[in-house]
């Protein structure tokens, strides 16, 4: 008879399991356990805890050993994660009078050492050793590009053997040489890297970014609709997703949602999603929306990793006798837009579970489905949460009223027109200075029956693929 796993090992190593941080360090990309012992890095991409029990169970070095500090393991952490993407994210590399810029949190850093101009191991660990220290570069997620841009065209303040020497003349040093602006980092203000080429295993941000662009369908034409799709990723690799799913010569599936987490591994969630949404969506056995939602749910939920969320609106619409059924998983409601309409602009959805965290029945049972007959003239807008999370100088967020207040106001523009009006008041707030991925999915239902007025038909393909 096998023991339970409490009783073949010490209790206080299954307790710090389940509650010590040292023994919940996972790889940057969320998908791999670090030993505490030993530091060995150990598949995990479904939950860290079973594979740490058998493998303390198998290896047993709290026999021989102390587990290592945390700091210890996090600088092991960065030091695997910058080893593994450094040839890959430039932004990660860039040097200036001999400092390092941490692109977290926008600072120049001194002591990291180089090798005739090369990062060595030796300067990774150095790397490492900083960003471990680094509470902001924990998140994972670097300032934004316009700050770092312009951080490496102006350069350090001061190099160090110039601050130096003001030290001890007691003046105030000249300002040294800086590096250009450029679009792009690893061109004059990086340094080389003694390394190995990258293998085929290793991550590849623009073959990501480049797939998952590829993946996103463009506006179908639909007889008696208008659709209009704006794609604008900020982030190397965005988390936003849409689909628009022709099921059958009279329905139509509409889907807009985002995917939050750490590392590149949580991107490619993006590519699953809607993998397995488009395979459902095409199958006989799903037509009906919870369906096809539900399936998709137990479809994600066996790789969704830690600290991974994905959330979505969507609808299925009935294009022959114009009516909508729509349900939120997770996300925030979309909108209803038409002037003509006793309200103008109507808030739809109520926030359901997201995806991956709930079984399928209990999934089933919070959804909350909405079916509504569809009007000449309706424009139903779904959208990132990017386009209300964007923030000033101030670091004031744009906000949900007063996008949803820009749209009213430009409800007289042409559909096209409207959203372009909105995009541009929600950067003029942020000065034009983009944070977040902005993803707009329009339908506006056309005047005359079904069928009709198909000269009138205007697709518009508004996405931005910043492909940097």
């Amino acid at each position: 008879m096998t023991l339970p796993t409490e009783q073949q090992m010490p209790g206080w190593l299954y307790h710090a399991i389940q509650n010590d941080p040292a023994f919940r360090v996972l790889t940057m990309d969320g998908v791999n356990w670090i030993d505490p012992f030993t530091g060995t890095i150990l598949p995990a991409p479904f939950g860290y805890e079973d594979v740490a029990q058998k493998h303390l169970l198998k290896t047993k070095p709290w026999s021989r050993m102390q587990p290592k500090p945390l700091t210890d393991l996090l600088i092991l952490r960065w030091f695997h994660y910058l080893r593994e993407n450094l040839e890959f994210v430039p932004y990660l590399r860039v040097f200036n009078h001999g400092m390092w810029l941490n692109p977290y949190i926008g600072q120049w850093v001194s002591g990291i050492p180089l090798e005739n101009d090369k990062v060595t191991l030796r300067s990774i660990e150095g790397m490492a050793t900083h960003l471990a220290h680094c509470g902001e570069a924990q998140m994972g997620r670097m300032i934004e590009t316009y700050k770092l841009d312009r951080l490496i065209a102006d350069g350090p303040r001061t190099a160090p053997a110039t601050r130096a020497q003001a030290k001890s003349s007691g003046r105030h040093a000249a300002k040294p040489a800086t590096a250009r602006p450029v679009k792009n980092p690893s061109s004059t203000s990086s340094a080389r890297l003694s390394m190995k080429p990258p293998t085929k295993r290793q991550t590849d941000f623009m073959q990501i970014k480049q797939m998952l662009v590829k993946m996103l369908a463009r506006p179908p034409r639909v007889e008696g609709y208008q659709l209009i799709v704006h794609y604008e990723p900020h982030s190397a690799i965005s988390r936003d997703f849409y689909d628009i799913i022709q099921i059958d010569e009279s329905h139509l599936l509409l889907a807009l949602g985002d995917i939050t987490g750490h590392g590149p591994g949580s991107a490619l969630m993006v590519a699953s999603t809607l993998k397995a949404l488009r395979l459902i969506a095409g199958s006989k056995k799903h037509r009906d929306l919870i369906d096809i939602v539900s399936a998709l749910n137990d479809e994600v939920r066996p790789d969704l990793m830690q600290d991974c969320t994905i959330t979505m609106f969507a609808a299925l619409v009935d294009t022959k006798r114009r009516s909508m059924t729509y349900l939120c998983a997770g996300h925030h409601p979309g909108a209803l837009l038409n002037q003509k309409r006793e309200t103008p602009m109507q808030q739809i959805g109520t926030q359901g579970a997201t995806l991956g965290k709930a079984t399928g029945d209990d999934f089933r049972r919070v959804l909350r489905p909405v079916t509504m007959k569809l009007e000449v003239g309706d424009i139903v807008m779904l959208y990132s949460d990017g386009l209300f999370q964007i923030q000033n100088s101030r670091k004031e967020e744009y906000g949900r009223f007063r996008f949803l207040g820009s749209c009213v106001a430009n409800l007289g523009r042409p559909c096209n027109e409207l959203i372009n009006q909105v995009l541009e008041d929600a950067k003029k707030h942020a000065a034009g200075k983009l944070s977040e991925d902005m993803t707009i999915l329009a339908l506006r239902v056309k005047d005359g029956p079904a069928g009709a007025d198909i000269t009138s038909f205007n697709e518009s393909w508004l996405g931005k693929t910043q492909m940097s």
